[in-house]
């Protein structure tokens, strides 16, 4: 009998334990200024998350944490990244939550995809990593700065320990 060294990315260890999830939607015709909205809750175990970001123009990624919520938008359907009876997510992710106070922002990234006139054809994205921590949330905003209606492509993947 041989002994065998098998590797793996921590993402396939999590695939492979049944803990790791995915919310993908994608945005079409965003009006220039115009916003895609999300809120990440945490809720029983922290949210180890990837948030990844695809977009035919120039865009800004903002997130904001102590976020006043009025209301906490539509719940959206995640789904865990092994193929069986797995057990679904804990954390929520929530479309268009009205908010009365942005909150605190945590960071701010500029996805240069172009502008209008030049934006068609262009594209890039942008990848957040970070961890929320269980009984917290982080609101995600998006927002079109192309000059033109563009396409966007949102990726959220996390584990929850």
């Amino acid at each position: 009998m041989s002994a065998n060294l098998v590797t793996m990315s921590d993402v396939t260890n999590h695939i492979h334990e049944k803990q790791y999830f995915d919310y993908q939607k994608r945005f079409l015709a965003v009006a220039n200024d115009g916003t895609v909205t999300l809120k990440l809750e945490a809720t029983t175990k922290d949210m180890h998350v990837i948030a990844n970001l695809d977009v035919e123009g120039k865009a800004y990624f903002d997130s904001y944490v102590d976020t006043v919520y009025t209301d906490d938008g539509t719940l959206q359907d995640t789904f865990n990244r092994f193929i069986d009876d797995a057990p679904a997510a804990l954390s929520k992710i929530y479309l268009t939550p009205t908010v009365s106070d942005n909150g605190t922002q945590r960071f701010q990234k500029l996805i240069a995809a172009g502008s209008r006139p030049f934006s068609t054809g262009a594209s890039t994205g942008g990848r957040v990593e970070s961890i929320v921590a269980k009984g917290f949330n982080v609101y995600l905003v998006i927002t079109n700065k192309s000059g033109s209606a563009q396409d966007f492509g949102v990726t959220i993947e996390w584990y929850e320990e």
